[in-house]
């Protein structure tokens, strides 16, 4: 996606950051963005960041965030005046993928693990007729879809293929074959 969609969807490439501990304020300790590719998302309801780096395999992301902080929240009243349909997924670079090359409108939580916040889940009823989860088609991401699906009664989709989520479909499959897979 280009930095201008990046940047509408509260996504930025980050030159420095600061973590505070209890002996104060520590400039980029974890991964240095000189030398790493430092990505935040930003969630301006509650003013909390959440670190990524996606070359890392350790200490990929970091963040102060919650269960209240849903990717795509900024957008969910645009969402809800195009359509009353509402995927939800497991995070925000799959939320990207739906919402720019399928063109589904959806949300993610903070990880696959998350349940949504009873005030949120009251909101989203009342706003919109039909409720998708779309998680990882690998055993966890199947799993805590269903558990998401029977405590919120959403539908659940399932994609029974090699590639588990939409980023890697769109790699190996191309965006309209995905397309199809999905919808």
């Amino acid at each position: 996606l280009s930095g201008e969609v990046l940047e509408s969807e509260l996504v930025f490439r980050v030159k420095n950051y600061w973590i505070k501990n209890k002996k104060g304020w520590n400039l980029n300790s974890i991964h240095h963005p000189s030398k790493t590719l430092t990505i935040v998302y930003y969630f301006p309801e509650t003013d909390h960041v959440k670190l990524y780096f996606p070359e890392q395999k350790e200490y990929r992301w970091y963040s102060n965030c919650s269960t209240q902080d849903i990717f795509g929240w900024h957008k969910i009243k645009h969402y809800q005046s195009i359509s009353d349909k509402l995927w939800i997924t497991k995070s925000g670079k799959d939320r990207l993928m739906l919402d720019y090359h399928i063109g589904i409108p959806s949300i993610a939580l903070q990880n696959e693990g998350c349940f949504i916040p009873q005030d949120i889940s009251l909101d989203l009823d009342m706003m919109f007729k039909d409720i998708t989860l779309f998680y990882d088609n690998d055993i966890s991401g199947i799993l805590q879809a269903q558990k998401l699906s029977e405590k919120y009664k959403y539908k659940l989709r399932i994609v029974d293929c090699l590639p588990k989520d939409t980023f890697e479909m769109i790699e190996n499959f191309g965006v309209d074959n995905t397309k199809k897979l999905i919808l």
